[in-house]
């Protein structure tokens, strides 16, 4: 039976997953931001991995591509307990990404999960203003204080920025992330510093990108437009190829 998709049906963004980091967290050469349905995605899971069950989807009734949560008129029931509401999905991408290096506090063991980000030496006003100057589109940054009640940073004061999300239909989450991953690392390389974090965490991080070359990139240097410019290529193969499985494209709706 479809499901809709949270953040809608046609929002795509991230780096496409190299299946060399094939995992639990990543299991298909698809970007972190696929913007295709539960059945749609079983469709391509079917035929690019060559599983080959006899699959039907039943189709969604009254769903079309441009819907995000809050138009279905569905209740939200959480998928975790970090996802409590229907919003959080649309931040989960942005920090979500951060959040596995173990390096700042992402809003987990407060009441914001995924919608803040902050760490006892962050400067939370030069690094909202930092990141305003970007123009990010769709997203503004907020300086923002809070003591987690548990996890990293527990019961220390943490300064940051509160993420606020303006036009949920024209951001790009993962390219936001990179940007926060490029500004912290220039304003805190003592703190933020991929040559000083655990092996484990770095191996998630990969494994959450789907590549190790979006690390690398960051520990070569780059920015993020650097980033951004190395998987352009692939994630325009993949919106191409994904169009054959879309149970409903826009134009026939």
């Amino acid at each position: 039976l479809d499901r809709p998709n949270p953040l809608g049906g046609i929002l795509v963004d991230g780096p496409v997953l190299d299946m060399k980091f094939e995992s639990f967290v990543g299991y298909a050469p698809i970007p972190y931001v696929h913007g295709m349905t539960t059945g749609e995605i079983a469709l391509f899971l079917n035929e690019e991995l060559k599983i080959n069950c006899d699959l039907k989807v039943v189709k969604m009734e009254n769903w079309k591509r441009d819907m995000l949560w809050e138009d279905t008129g569905l209740e939200w029931i959480p998928t975790s307990p970090h996802i409590p509401e229907p919003d959080t999905p649309f931040f989960y991408p942005i920090t979500g990404i951060i959040g596995v290096l173990g390096i700042v506090n992402i809003g987990v063991g407060y009441t914001l999960p995924f919608k803040i980000i902050g760490a006892p030496w962050i400067d939370g006003e030069k690094i909202a203003e930092i990141l305003n100057r970007k123009n990010l589109s769709g997203v503004y940054f907020m300086p923002f204080y809070f003591t987690p009640f548990y996890g990293l940073h527990k019961d220390k004061e943490c300064r940051g920025f509160k993420i606020i999300i303006k036009d949920k239909k024209n951001y790009k989450p993962v390219e936001i992330c990179y940007h926060i991953i490029e500004t912290l690392l220039n304003l805190y390389p003592e703190y933020f510093n991929f040559e000083k974090i655990p092996a484990f965490n770095i191996e998630m991080f990969d494994k959450v990108n789907g590549t190790d070359i979006i690390r690398k990139m960051f520990q070569n240097g780059a920015k993020a437009e650097d980033i951004l410019n190395s998987y352009r290529k692939s994630l325009n193969e993949f919106i191409e190829k994904r169009k054959k499985y879309l149970i409903m494209s826009k134009k026939f709706e």
